[in-house]
């Protein structure tokens, strides 16, 4: 869906604040809630697949840049801030390795948000890439996939619980 579970926006929120970055890229961007939620004086780029979601959602307002793009077949430039947002679960585990090993490259600090348990999804309002490819994340299936984070919360939210982790080009190699 092109919105989100509250559970872990607070820590994300927090943390962003404390690394006070000057660029973030928003990577599914959908209806823009990292930016309303976090946006004071950095440049924010939003990368979404989705290209009706940049009207529906006025994302022209939200971001100075928007970029229409795949993360699986996109390389990013360099970013202080990464946010991958219910984003690793429309891609099969393979897949979202190889998205985190690239981000990881060029972005200082990169979170990634997943909801936890099973939560089957097909396509919703006819965009193809909201289906869930990959249904079920749990935090071992996080560190298996993706290894130690910086830190990690893990939320229960109104409808799903969330993991919500910080992998870091810096200090996690």
């Amino acid at each position: 869906m092109p919105y989100s579970e509250k559970a872990g926006k607070e820590f994300i929120k927090k943390t962003v604040a404390r690394l006070a970055p000057k660029t973030i890229l928003d990577i599914g961007a959908g209806a823009g809630t990292y930016s309303k939620l976090l946006r004071t004086n950095e440049h924010w780029t939003a990368l979404e697949v989705w290209a009706p979601y940049i009207e529906k959602f006025n994302l022209k307002n939200l971001y100075d840049e928007i970029i229409i793009e795949d993360v699986r077949n996109w390389t990013p430039k360099k970013y202080d801030v990464a946010i991958a947002g219910d984003v690793l679960e429309h891609m099969s585990a393979q897949e979202s390795q190889g998205v985190l090993i690239k981000l990881r490259k060029n972005i200082d600090f990169t979170f990634v948000s997943v909801p936890f348990g099973t939560n089957p999804q097909g396509e919703v309002e006819g965009n193809p890439y909201e289906a869930h490819v990959e249904e079920y994340w749990n935090h071992e299936k996080m560190l298996l996939n993706f290894g130690p984070p910086l830190i990690y919360i893990i939320e229960d939210g109104d409808w799903c619980t969330m993991g919500v982790y910080l992998y870091s080009r810096i200090f996690n190699k």
